[in-house]
């Protein structure tokens, strides 16, 4: 019988990030359409204030994209206890202290990226966006095993702590 024990550092994803960019950029390339009218056929004050919108927007957007591109170090045991801190990738050490989170059904596990909604017992909520590029291929694989089989038992991990 194999352990479902995995300690791994889940580093910000660059694909999700690239993403979340053209997505703003596809925002404020809208506000530019809209701004010059060559969509839609607003009054000269309503395709200004769509156009000013869509830029603040793609501004606020991007700026909490870069704010939310945290590594995480994430330890699994045996028993599926999961441990979470911080990591602080430039100087390849922990910031933080360890503290105890469960799995929240609002977590999405599919073979391709998951994304861990994860909770501690004074409340505060964490996501952990796990992609492919975030972590090591065998890493990835495991922290899927062990998240899924976690879920299977009905995120009982709180009763083998107890």
């Amino acid at each position: 019988m194999s352990s479902i024990a995995i300690s791994a550092i889940v580093k910000p994803s660059r694909l999700l990030l690239r993403l979340q960019l053209v997505m703003c950029l596809c925002v404020a390339l809208a506000g530019v359409t809209i701004g010059a009218g060559i969509w839609g056929h607003y009054p000269f004050a309503a395709r200004w204030a769509l156009a000013a919108t869509c830029f603040v927007c793609a501004f606020i957007a991007i700026l909490q994209i870069l704010r939310q591109r945290i590594a995480f170090s994430i330890d699994i045991s045996g028993i599926g206890q999961i441990r979470l801190r911080q990591y602080n990738l430039r100087q390849q050490e922990v910031a933080g202290e360890w503290e105890s989170v469960r799995l929240t059904e609002a977590s999405t596990i599919w073979p391709g990226m998951m994304f861990l909604c994860l909770e501690s017992r004074q409340g505060k909520k964490f996501v952990l966006r796990v992609l492919p590029d975030s972590v090591s291929a065998d890493e990835f694989r495991a922290l899927s095993v062990a998240c899924r089989w976690i879920v299977a038992r009905g995120g009982r991990q709180d009763d083998a702590q107890q």
